[in-house]
Order: C-alpha cells, then sequence, then structure tokens
C-alpha cells in the first residue's frame, strides 16, 4: 500500500499490517532519526535570561525553576544570578553588612575564640554554634581558626 512519509512526505510501500501498528510512518531509518528526538520533546523554547539565547528546556526543568529564569550556559548563570544577588537583594543582607561572617568578625574581632590564633586575618572562618546555617544570629556566631572549626565539625561524629 502506498502512503506517504510523515517526515520527508516522499510516498512509499507499506505492507497494511505495518500501518496499523504504527503510529508514525516513515519511508526510512533516518527520516525516523531525523525525527524521533522532534517526538519525544515535550518541553519549550524561552530566551536565556542573561544574553536572550533561545534554549530548550524539558516539562521538569519548567516546573522546577522558582525563579522563572533560564540560562544558555553555566557562565551565563553564574552572571545573571550574581546581578540579582548584588546588596540588600543578597539572602544574607543585614542592614549594610553582606554577610553575616562581617557582622560577626566586627562584633567579637579578628581572633579565634578558642585558640586566640590572630596572625592571618583573612583564613578566620565563622561557625553556627547550632550547625543550623539559617540561624545567622549573633549571638549563634562564632570566630574560629580553620583548625579550631575543622576539629568543631569532625568532633561531632
Amino acid at each position: 500500500m502506498l502512503i506517504n512519509c510523515d517526515n520527508c512526505g516522499i510516498e512509499f510501500n507499506k505492507k497494511p499490517s505495518r500501518i496499523k501498528a504504527s503510529k508514525f510512518h516513515y519511508c526510512s531509518s533516518k527520516c525516523n532519526t531525523d525525527t524521533i528526538g522532534e517526538r519525544l520533546k515535550t518541553g519549550k523554547i524561552v530566551n536565556c535570561a542573561e544574553c536572550g539565547a533561545p534554549v530548550y528546556r524539558n516539562k521538569s526543568d519548567l516546573k522546577s525553576s522558582k525563579s522563572g529564569d533560564y540560562y544558555c550556559t553555566k557562565k551565563c548563570a553564574e552572571i545573571g544570578i550574581n546581578k540579582k544577588r548584588r546588596g540588600s537583594n543578597h539572602p544574607n543582607w543585614k542592614g549594610g553588612a553582606t554577610t553575616y561572617r562581617t557582622i560577626a568578625l566586627e562584633k567579637y574581632g579578628y581572633k579565634c575564640n578558642r585558640c586566640k590564633y590572630n596572625i592571618i586575618k583573612d583564613i578566620l572562618q565563622v561557625h553556627h554554634i547550632d550547625h543550623n546555617r539559617q540561624n545567622n544570629n549573633i549571638s549563634n556566631l562564632e570566630v574560629l581558626c580553620p583548625n579550631c572549626h575543622a576539629i568543631e565539625h569532625w568532633s561531632q561524629e
């Protein structure tokens, strides 16, 4: 029986029993593989939030985005996300001081609370006493050197 290819439109012979067994009809395996990817796509094309380039996202990606922004590459994502997280838009913004680290160091000083290390101030770390990184209350923060901080976390096991 003569039918038309669903991809290229060329007329070709196909057994009647094969016509009923298949939803799609292709004249060759090349026509089949050319269209299989398009048939399986259930998402849509959206524009990159940073550069505007078109990018395909499947349904689960579209549902899981909290911001509704999509990026074509990791570089565009990094640029776009960092633009949004400046100043008061940053999740750790505390009325002028961008991070809980800055607040803790200003309040408790640039030295380890346990061993009093203060030689290289840039390596000091801020520890969350209750181990909850979301609790940035100043009473939950402690300035530690890397050694004391490691001991604190490894000794909890």
